[in-house]
Protein backbone atom coordinates (compact mmCIF):
# COMPACT_ATOMS: atom_id res chain seq x y z
CA UNK A 1 0.00 0.00 0.00
CA UNK A 2 2.89 2.43 0.08
CA UNK A 3 2.89 3.34 -3.34
CA UNK A 4 -1.00 3.82 -2.83
CA UNK A 5 -2.98 6.38 -5.29
CA UNK A 6 -0.74 9.21 -4.20
CA UNK A 7 1.48 8.37 -7.37
CA UNK A 8 -1.37 8.26 -9.78
CA UNK A 9 -3.98 10.55 -11.31
CA UNK A 10 -7.34 10.54 -9.45
CA UNK A 11 -10.29 8.96 -12.23
CA UNK A 12 -13.77 10.43 -11.62
CA UNK A 13 -16.51 8.10 -9.92
CA UNK A 14 -18.98 9.45 -12.17
CA UNK A 15 -16.93 7.57 -15.00
CA UNK A 16 -16.60 4.85 -13.18
CA UNK A 17 -19.66 3.87 -12.55
CA UNK A 18 -20.62 4.47 -16.60
CA UNK A 19 -18.01 2.33 -17.46
CA UNK A 20 -19.51 -0.39 -14.84
CA UNK A 21 -23.21 0.69 -15.79
CA UNK A 22 -22.15 -0.29 -19.44
CA UNK A 23 -20.19 -3.64 -18.65
CA UNK A 24 -16.90 -2.29 -18.91
CA UNK A 25 -14.23 -1.75 -16.23
CA UNK A 26 -12.88 1.59 -14.74
CA UNK A 27 -9.49 0.80 -16.70
CA UNK A 28 -10.66 1.87 -19.96
CA UNK A 29 -10.74 5.05 -18.28
CA UNK A 30 -6.86 4.95 -17.62
CA UNK A 31 -5.92 4.73 -21.40
CA UNK A 32 -3.70 1.16 -20.50
CA UNK A 33 -2.44 2.82 -17.16
CA UNK A 34 -2.98 0.26 -13.96
CA UNK A 35 -6.17 0.83 -12.22
CA UNK A 36 -6.04 1.54 -8.52
CA UNK A 37 -9.35 1.65 -5.61
CA UNK A 38 -8.34 2.61 -2.23
CA UNK A 39 -9.83 1.14 0.94
CA UNK A 40 -11.86 4.92 0.92
CA UNK A 41 -13.30 3.73 -2.55
CA UNK A 42 -11.51 6.30 -4.59
CA UNK A 43 -10.36 5.25 -8.27
CA UNK A 44 -6.59 6.21 -10.00
CA UNK A 45 -4.99 5.83 -12.68
CA UNK A 46 -1.27 4.71 -12.29
CA UNK A 47 1.78 4.28 -14.62
CA UNK A 48 3.60 1.93 -12.20
CA UNK A 49 2.66 -2.05 -11.84
CA UNK A 50 1.27 -2.88 -8.39
CA UNK A 51 2.93 -5.43 -6.12
CA UNK A 52 1.24 -8.80 -5.86
CA UNK A 53 0.41 -8.26 -2.26
CA UNK A 54 -1.66 -4.66 -3.94
CA UNK A 55 -3.60 -6.95 -6.93
CA UNK A 56 -4.65 -9.45 -3.86
CA UNK A 57 -6.08 -6.78 -1.46
CA UNK A 58 -7.44 -5.03 -4.67
CA UNK A 59 -9.75 -8.22 -5.17
CA UNK A 60 -11.73 -7.64 -2.08
CA UNK A 61 -12.30 -3.85 -2.74
CA UNK A 62 -15.29 -2.28 -4.79
CA UNK A 63 -17.95 -3.79 -6.80
CA UNK A 64 -18.04 -7.32 -8.33
CA UNK A 65 -16.30 -6.21 -11.72
CA UNK A 66 -13.67 -4.59 -10.63
CA UNK A 67 -13.20 -7.70 -7.95
CA UNK A 68 -13.03 -10.36 -10.95
CA UNK A 69 -10.40 -8.14 -12.76
CA UNK A 70 -8.23 -7.99 -9.97
CA UNK A 71 -8.48 -11.69 -9.53
CA UNK A 72 -7.69 -12.23 -12.72
CA UNK A 73 -4.64 -9.78 -12.38
CA UNK A 74 -3.11 -11.63 -9.40
CA UNK A 75 -3.44 -15.07 -11.53
CA UNK A 76 -2.22 -13.40 -14.37
CA UNK A 77 0.73 -12.17 -12.42
CA UNK A 78 1.22 -15.78 -11.04
CA UNK A 79 1.29 -17.22 -14.47
CA UNK A 80 3.96 -15.16 -16.09
CA UNK A 81 6.16 -15.67 -13.11
CA UNK A 82 6.21 -19.36 -14.40
CA UNK A 83 5.32 -19.55 -18.09
CA UNK A 84 8.80 -20.79 -18.62
CA UNK A 85 7.80 -24.14 -17.35
CA UNK A 86 5.26 -24.31 -20.40
CA UNK A 87 6.74 -22.53 -22.97
CA UNK A 88 10.43 -24.28 -23.14
CA UNK A 89 8.88 -27.89 -22.35
CA UNK A 90 6.15 -28.69 -24.94
CA UNK A 91 3.00 -28.51 -22.85
CA UNK A 92 0.95 -27.10 -25.58
CA UNK A 93 2.20 -30.53 -28.17
CA UNK A 94 2.41 -32.95 -25.61
CA UNK A 95 -0.18 -32.08 -23.23
CA UNK A 96 -2.35 -30.62 -25.40
CA UNK A 97 -3.30 -26.95 -23.42
CA UNK A 98 -3.24 -23.90 -24.69
CA UNK A 99 -1.88 -20.82 -22.43
CA UNK A 100 -3.80 -19.66 -19.74
CA UNK A 101 -5.41 -16.03 -20.28
CA UNK A 102 -6.70 -13.45 -18.53
CA UNK A 103 -10.11 -14.11 -20.06
CA UNK A 104 -10.48 -17.26 -19.24
CA UNK A 105 -9.75 -16.25 -15.24
CA UNK A 106 -12.29 -13.11 -15.24
CA UNK A 107 -15.27 -14.74 -17.21
CA UNK A 108 -18.02 -15.20 -15.35
CA UNK A 109 -19.19 -18.54 -13.56
CA UNK A 110 -20.55 -20.44 -16.75
CA UNK A 111 -23.72 -23.11 -16.40
CA UNK A 112 -23.17 -25.73 -19.26
CA UNK A 113 -26.23 -27.64 -20.58
CA UNK A 114 -26.13 -31.40 -21.86
CA UNK A 115 -28.57 -34.04 -22.66
CA UNK A 116 -30.30 -35.66 -25.35
CA UNK A 117 -32.75 -33.72 -27.71
CA UNK A 118 -36.26 -32.74 -26.79
CA UNK A 119 -35.35 -33.15 -22.66
CA UNK A 120 -36.02 -29.41 -22.10
CA UNK A 121 -32.36 -27.77 -21.57
CA UNK A 122 -33.17 -24.74 -24.24
CA UNK A 123 -36.94 -24.33 -22.40
CA UNK A 124 -35.07 -24.73 -19.04
CA UNK A 125 -32.79 -22.07 -19.86
CA UNK A 126 -35.60 -19.37 -20.80
CA UNK A 127 -37.65 -20.36 -18.01
CA UNK A 128 -34.00 -18.98 -16.23
CA UNK A 129 -33.93 -16.29 -18.34
CA UNK A 130 -37.64 -15.60 -18.27
CA UNK A 131 -37.10 -14.82 -21.72
CA UNK A 132 -35.99 -17.15 -25.02
CA UNK A 133 -32.55 -16.06 -26.57
CA UNK A 134 -31.54 -15.04 -29.70
CA UNK A 135 -31.18 -17.91 -32.39
CA UNK A 136 -33.23 -20.60 -29.59
CA UNK A 137 -35.30 -22.99 -31.10
CA UNK A 138 -37.52 -25.64 -29.33
CA UNK A 139 -39.09 -29.16 -30.22
CA UNK A 140 -39.96 -32.27 -30.45
CA UNK A 141 -37.50 -32.73 -32.76
CA UNK A 142 -33.45 -32.06 -32.75
CA UNK A 143 -33.31 -28.74 -32.97
CA UNK A 144 -30.40 -27.06 -31.22
CA UNK A 145 -27.91 -27.56 -33.61
CA UNK A 146 -24.74 -25.14 -32.18
CA UNK A 147 -23.08 -24.94 -28.72
CA UNK A 148 -24.51 -20.84 -27.89
CA UNK A 149 -23.07 -18.77 -25.53
CA UNK A 150 -25.41 -17.14 -23.76
CA UNK A 151 -24.53 -13.70 -21.82
CA UNK A 152 -25.53 -10.77 -20.85
CA UNK A 153 -25.74 -7.94 -23.30
CA UNK A 154 -28.04 -4.56 -23.07
CA UNK A 155 -28.13 -4.55 -27.04
CA UNK A 156 -29.28 -8.01 -27.61
CA UNK A 157 -27.37 -9.73 -30.60
CA UNK A 158 -25.98 -12.67 -32.34
CA UNK A 159 -22.08 -12.66 -32.74
CA UNK A 160 -20.54 -15.91 -34.84
CA UNK A 161 -18.20 -18.17 -32.82
CA UNK A 162 -15.28 -17.27 -35.34
CA UNK A 163 -15.31 -13.73 -34.18
CA UNK A 164 -15.76 -14.84 -30.48
CA UNK A 165 -13.44 -17.06 -30.58
CA UNK A 166 -11.03 -14.34 -31.05
CA UNK A 167 -11.80 -11.79 -28.41
CA UNK A 168 -9.21 -12.51 -25.74
CA UNK A 169 -11.46 -11.20 -22.61
CA UNK A 170 -14.00 -14.32 -23.69
CA UNK A 171 -11.18 -16.87 -22.98
CA UNK A 172 -12.40 -18.62 -25.97
CA UNK A 173 -8.96 -18.37 -27.97
CA UNK A 174 -8.62 -22.50 -27.21
CA UNK A 175 -11.92 -23.00 -29.43
CA UNK A 176 -9.58 -22.51 -32.70
CA UNK A 177 -8.01 -25.95 -32.28
CA UNK A 178 -11.28 -27.80 -33.15
CA UNK A 179 -11.63 -25.96 -36.80
CA UNK A 180 -13.60 -24.07 -38.39
CA UNK A 181 -16.35 -26.69 -38.83
CA UNK A 182 -16.98 -26.70 -35.20
CA UNK A 183 -16.82 -22.62 -35.13
CA UNK A 184 -19.57 -22.33 -37.86
CA UNK A 185 -21.59 -23.95 -35.04
CA UNK A 186 -20.80 -21.66 -31.93
CA UNK A 187 -21.91 -18.32 -31.54
CA UNK A 188 -22.52 -15.98 -28.80
CA UNK A 189 -25.96 -14.80 -27.92
CA UNK A 190 -26.35 -11.42 -25.86
CA UNK A 191 -29.48 -11.05 -23.73
CA UNK A 192 -30.99 -8.48 -21.77
CA UNK A 193 -31.63 -10.25 -18.88
CA UNK A 194 -30.58 -9.80 -15.39
CA UNK A 195 -29.90 -13.32 -14.41
CA UNK A 196 -27.04 -13.10 -16.59
CA UNK A 197 -24.96 -10.12 -14.49
CA UNK A 198 -24.25 -13.11 -12.04
CA UNK A 199 -23.24 -16.06 -14.76
CA UNK A 200 -23.18 -17.24 -18.54
CA UNK A 201 -24.84 -19.92 -19.75
CA UNK A 202 -23.50 -22.72 -22.48
CA UNK A 203 -26.22 -24.46 -24.56
CA UNK A 204 -25.08 -27.73 -25.95
CA UNK A 205 -26.70 -29.64 -28.90
CA UNK A 206 -28.44 -32.63 -27.96
CA UNK A 207 -26.33 -35.65 -27.86
CA UNK A 208 -27.85 -38.00 -31.33
CA UNK A 209 -27.79 -42.13 -31.13
CA UNK A 210 -26.06 -43.77 -33.12
CA UNK A 211 -24.83 -42.52 -36.99
CA UNK A 212 -26.11 -39.25 -36.08
CA UNK A 213 -23.82 -38.41 -33.29
CA UNK A 214 -20.53 -38.97 -35.64
CA UNK A 215 -21.93 -36.96 -38.58
CA UNK A 216 -20.95 -33.48 -37.29
CA UNK A 217 -17.91 -32.17 -38.63
CA UNK A 218 -15.91 -31.73 -35.29
CA UNK A 219 -15.31 -33.69 -32.59
CA UNK A 220 -18.28 -33.37 -30.43
CA UNK A 221 -16.55 -34.66 -27.53
CA UNK A 222 -13.65 -32.60 -27.58
CA UNK A 223 -15.53 -29.88 -27.26
CA UNK A 224 -17.22 -30.72 -24.55
CA UNK A 225 -14.53 -31.75 -22.56
CA UNK A 226 -13.12 -28.73 -22.79
CA UNK A 227 -16.13 -26.54 -21.98
CA UNK A 228 -16.37 -28.70 -18.81
CA UNK A 229 -12.80 -28.01 -18.08
CA UNK A 230 -14.49 -24.33 -18.19
CA UNK A 231 -17.92 -24.93 -16.71
CA UNK A 232 -18.49 -24.07 -12.76
CA UNK A 233 -21.72 -26.06 -13.39
CA UNK A 234 -22.88 -28.37 -15.71
CA UNK A 235 -26.67 -29.87 -15.68
CA UNK A 236 -27.53 -33.19 -17.19
CA UNK A 237 -30.81 -33.41 -18.49
CA UNK A 238 -33.50 -35.75 -18.63
CA UNK A 239 -37.36 -36.56 -20.26
CA UNK A 240 -38.88 -38.41 -17.71
CA UNK A 241 -40.41 -40.24 -20.37
CA UNK A 242 -36.63 -41.04 -21.69
CA UNK A 243 -34.45 -42.39 -19.16
CA UNK A 244 -32.29 -44.61 -20.89
CA UNK A 245 -28.69 -43.58 -20.90
CA UNK A 246 -27.87 -44.14 -24.50
CA UNK A 247 -24.27 -45.41 -25.41
CA UNK A 248 -23.46 -41.98 -27.04
CA UNK A 249 -24.58 -40.46 -24.01
CA UNK A 250 -22.50 -42.68 -21.91
CA UNK A 251 -19.61 -41.73 -23.78
CA UNK A 252 -20.17 -37.65 -23.65
CA UNK A 253 -20.19 -38.54 -19.52
CA UNK A 254 -17.38 -40.09 -19.30
CA UNK A 255 -15.22 -38.07 -21.64
CA UNK A 256 -15.88 -34.79 -19.21
CA UNK A 257 -13.19 -37.00 -16.77
CA UNK A 258 -12.29 -35.20 -13.59
CA UNK A 259 -15.27 -32.33 -13.89
CA UNK A 260 -17.84 -35.30 -13.14
CA UNK A 261 -18.23 -33.66 -10.16
CA UNK A 262 -19.73 -30.35 -11.56
CA UNK A 263 -22.69 -32.61 -12.92
CA UNK A 264 -25.97 -31.61 -11.99
CA UNK A 265 -28.87 -33.91 -12.75
CA UNK A 266 -32.49 -32.47 -13.97
CA UNK A 267 -35.38 -34.34 -14.05
CA UNK A 268 -37.56 -32.79 -16.11
CA UNK A 269 -41.70 -32.99 -17.38
CA UNK A 270 -42.26 -34.53 -13.87
CA UNK A 271 -45.24 -33.91 -13.35
CA UNK A 272 -46.90 -35.26 -16.32
CA UNK A 273 -46.87 -38.79 -14.23
CA UNK A 274 -48.94 -40.34 -11.71
CA UNK A 275 -46.37 -40.40 -8.39
CA UNK A 276 -46.23 -44.12 -8.60
CA UNK A 277 -45.04 -43.97 -11.91
CA UNK A 278 -42.69 -41.17 -11.20
CA UNK A 279 -41.03 -43.08 -8.06
CA UNK A 280 -40.07 -45.92 -10.65
CA UNK A 281 -38.53 -43.34 -13.70
CA UNK A 282 -36.57 -41.68 -10.52
CA UNK A 283 -35.20 -45.33 -9.35
CA UNK A 284 -34.58 -46.29 -12.79
CA UNK A 285 -32.36 -43.06 -13.74
CA UNK A 286 -30.71 -43.27 -10.43
CA UNK A 287 -29.66 -46.32 -11.05
CA UNK A 288 -28.69 -45.79 -14.33
CA UNK A 289 -26.41 -42.89 -13.72
CA UNK A 290 -24.95 -45.13 -10.52
CA UNK A 291 -23.33 -47.06 -13.57
CA UNK A 292 -22.24 -44.25 -15.69
CA UNK A 293 -20.24 -42.01 -13.39
CA UNK A 294 -17.32 -42.71 -11.70
CA UNK A 295 -16.99 -40.53 -8.85
CA UNK A 296 -17.97 -41.84 -5.12
CA UNK A 297 -20.62 -39.65 -4.30
CA UNK A 298 -24.64 -39.89 -5.38
CA UNK A 299 -25.35 -37.02 -8.07
CA UNK A 300 -27.92 -34.34 -7.09
CA UNK A 301 -31.00 -34.71 -8.86
CA UNK A 302 -33.55 -32.18 -8.83
CA UNK A 303 -36.94 -33.34 -9.73
CA UNK A 304 -39.56 -30.97 -11.87
CA UNK A 305 -41.18 -29.50 -14.69
CA UNK A 306 -38.60 -26.73 -15.93
CA UNK A 307 -40.77 -24.11 -17.25
CA UNK A 308 -42.67 -21.17 -16.91
CA UNK A 309 -46.18 -23.13 -17.59
CA UNK A 310 -48.33 -24.45 -14.24
CA UNK A 311 -47.65 -27.87 -13.58
CA UNK A 312 -50.10 -30.94 -14.51
CA UNK A 313 -52.50 -31.55 -11.94
CA UNK A 314 -52.63 -35.23 -12.25
CA UNK A 315 -49.25 -34.58 -10.17
CA UNK A 316 -50.61 -32.36 -7.59
CA UNK A 317 -49.60 -34.47 -4.27
CA UNK A 318 -45.88 -33.64 -5.78
CA UNK A 319 -45.83 -30.23 -6.62
CA UNK A 320 -44.47 -28.96 -3.25
CA UNK A 321 -41.76 -31.41 -3.77
CA UNK A 322 -41.44 -29.65 -7.43
CA UNK A 323 -41.15 -26.05 -5.81
CA UNK A 324 -38.80 -27.84 -3.21
CA UNK A 325 -36.08 -28.76 -5.49
CA UNK A 326 -36.65 -25.43 -7.86
CA UNK A 327 -35.92 -23.15 -4.64
CA UNK A 328 -32.44 -25.80 -3.96
CA UNK A 329 -31.58 -25.23 -7.47
CA UNK A 330 -31.81 -21.32 -7.28
CA UNK A 331 -29.64 -21.12 -4.05
CA UNK A 332 -27.38 -24.10 -5.77
CA UNK A 333 -26.77 -21.38 -8.56
CA UNK A 334 -26.27 -18.37 -6.00
CA UNK A 335 -23.10 -19.52 -4.89
CA UNK A 336 -21.89 -19.61 -8.08
CA UNK A 337 -19.53 -16.57 -7.87
CA UNK A 338 -18.02 -18.06 -4.67
CA UNK A 339 -17.71 -21.83 -6.33
CA UNK A 340 -15.98 -20.08 -9.80
CA UNK A 341 -13.44 -18.88 -7.68
CA UNK A 342 -12.28 -21.58 -6.06
CA UNK A 343 -12.91 -23.90 -9.27
CA UNK A 344 -10.04 -21.24 -10.78
CA UNK A 345 -7.50 -20.78 -7.76
CA UNK A 346 -7.67 -25.03 -7.12
CA UNK A 347 -6.90 -25.50 -10.87
CA UNK A 348 -4.37 -23.17 -11.16
CA UNK A 349 -3.07 -24.72 -8.04
CA UNK A 350 -3.03 -28.08 -9.96
CA UNK A 351 -1.76 -26.55 -13.49
CA UNK A 352 1.34 -24.99 -11.33
CA UNK A 353 2.19 -28.52 -10.04
CA UNK A 354 1.31 -29.90 -13.38
CA UNK A 355 4.09 -27.63 -14.71
CA UNK A 356 6.73 -28.35 -12.38
CA UNK A 357 5.91 -32.65 -12.58
CA UNK A 358 6.02 -32.28 -16.35
CA UNK A 359 9.15 -30.12 -16.71
CA UNK A 360 10.88 -32.62 -14.02
CA UNK A 361 9.89 -35.59 -15.80
CA UNK A 362 10.86 -34.25 -19.59
CA UNK A 363 14.85 -33.42 -18.10
CA UNK A 364 14.73 -36.78 -16.34
CA UNK A 365 14.24 -38.09 -19.52
CA UNK A 366 16.50 -35.51 -21.45
CA UNK A 367 19.47 -36.59 -18.80
CA UNK A 368 19.22 -40.57 -19.48
CA UNK A 369 19.44 -40.26 -23.27
CA UNK A 370 23.37 -41.07 -25.08
CA UNK A 371 25.92 -38.14 -26.32
CA UNK A 372 25.36 -39.66 -29.70
CA UNK A 373 24.14 -43.16 -31.20
CA UNK A 374 21.01 -45.04 -29.95
CA UNK A 375 18.66 -42.22 -29.63
CA UNK A 376 15.74 -43.91 -31.01
CA UNK A 377 16.18 -47.14 -29.24
CA UNK A 378 16.66 -45.27 -25.64
CA UNK A 379 13.54 -43.58 -26.46
CA UNK A 380 11.24 -46.69 -26.84
CA UNK A 381 13.04 -47.98 -23.87
CA UNK A 382 11.88 -44.97 -21.53
CA UNK A 383 8.56 -45.17 -22.92
CA UNK A 384 8.26 -48.68 -22.26
CA UNK A 385 9.57 -48.00 -18.48
CA UNK A 386 7.97 -44.76 -17.67
CA UNK A 387 5.34 -46.50 -14.70
CA UNK A 388 8.83 -47.01 -13.18
CA UNK A 389 9.78 -43.75 -13.75
CA UNK A 390 7.24 -41.80 -12.51
CA UNK A 391 8.02 -43.74 -9.19
CA UNK A 392 12.18 -42.77 -9.48
CA UNK A 393 11.57 -39.15 -10.09
CA UNK A 394 8.53 -38.73 -7.10
CA UNK A 395 9.79 -36.54 -4.68
CA UNK A 396 12.37 -34.57 -6.66
CA UNK A 397 12.14 -30.66 -6.65
CA UNK A 398 8.60 -31.68 -4.31
CA UNK A 399 6.82 -32.88 -6.84
CA UNK A 400 4.42 -36.48 -5.96
CA UNK A 401 3.93 -38.85 -9.09
CA UNK A 402 0.12 -37.90 -8.45
CA UNK A 403 0.88 -34.35 -10.03
CA UNK A 404 1.78 -36.15 -13.70
CA UNK A 405 -0.42 -36.85 -16.28
CA UNK A 406 -1.69 -40.58 -16.74
CA UNK A 407 0.94 -42.52 -17.55
CA UNK A 408 -0.99 -44.85 -20.57
CA UNK A 409 -1.85 -41.31 -22.03
CA UNK A 410 1.36 -40.17 -20.90
CA UNK A 411 3.17 -43.07 -23.37
CA UNK A 412 1.19 -42.35 -26.21
CA UNK A 413 1.99 -38.58 -26.20
CA UNK A 414 6.00 -39.03 -26.14
CA UNK A 415 6.10 -41.18 -29.07
CA UNK A 416 5.66 -38.17 -30.97
CA UNK A 417 8.19 -35.77 -29.39
CA UNK A 418 12.04 -35.77 -29.89
CA UNK A 419 13.81 -36.36 -26.85
CA UNK A 420 16.90 -35.07 -27.90
CA UNK A 421 15.53 -31.55 -28.16
CA UNK A 422 14.48 -31.34 -24.45
CA UNK A 423 15.53 -28.24 -22.84
CA UNK A 424 17.36 -28.58 -19.65
CA UNK A 425 15.18 -27.37 -16.63
CA UNK A 426 16.63 -24.35 -14.58
CA UNK A 427 16.16 -24.42 -10.69
CA UNK A 428 15.36 -21.47 -10.42
CA UNK A 429 12.06 -21.93 -12.62
CA UNK A 430 11.15 -24.36 -10.00
CA UNK A 431 11.75 -22.08 -7.35
CA UNK A 432 9.51 -18.75 -9.11
CA UNK A 433 6.61 -21.94 -9.41
CA UNK A 434 7.18 -22.94 -5.32
CA UNK A 435 7.16 -18.86 -4.76
CA UNK A 436 3.63 -19.22 -6.15
CA UNK A 437 2.35 -21.87 -4.29
CA UNK A 438 3.21 -20.68 -0.91
CA UNK A 439 1.24 -17.29 -2.06
CA UNK A 440 -2.37 -19.54 -2.73
CA UNK A 441 -3.55 -19.68 0.67
CA UNK A 442 -3.63 -15.67 0.19
CA UNK A 443 -5.28 -15.75 -3.42
CA UNK A 444 -7.82 -18.16 -2.11
CA UNK A 445 -8.45 -16.48 1.03
CA UNK A 446 -9.18 -13.41 -1.15
CA UNK A 447 -11.00 -14.95 -3.12
CA UNK A 448 -12.90 -16.39 -0.65
CA UNK A 449 -13.80 -13.09 1.05
CA UNK A 450 -14.64 -11.08 -2.41
CA UNK A 451 -17.36 -13.60 -3.70
CA UNK A 452 -18.80 -15.61 -0.68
Amino acid sequence: MGQGPSRGRASPQAVADKLLEEGLHPSVACCRLNVYLSPDGAWSCRKEAMSLNEEIEQISRGPLAHRWESFARAVMSMYNSVSKLESRFEWQPVLNKAPLTKGEIKAKPLVMMIGGYSTGKTTFIKSLLGKEYRGSHIGVEPTTDTFTYVAYGKEERITPGEIVSVDSEKGFEGLAQFGNGFLHSFRESRVDSEVLNNFAILDTPGVLSGEKQNSRDYDFEKVIAWFADRADMIFLAFDIHKIDISDELKSVIRCVGSNQHKFRILLNKADSLEPATLMRSYGGLMYGLGRVFTTPELKRIYVGSFRDEPYDSKSAILHSIFESDKRLLDEDMKHLSAESSKQKVNSFIARVKLQKAFATLLDYLRQQMPAMWGAEKKKQELIARLPHIYDTIDGVNGISKGDLPDVSMMQERLLHLDFTKINTLKQVWIQRADAVLARMSDLSAAAVAAFS
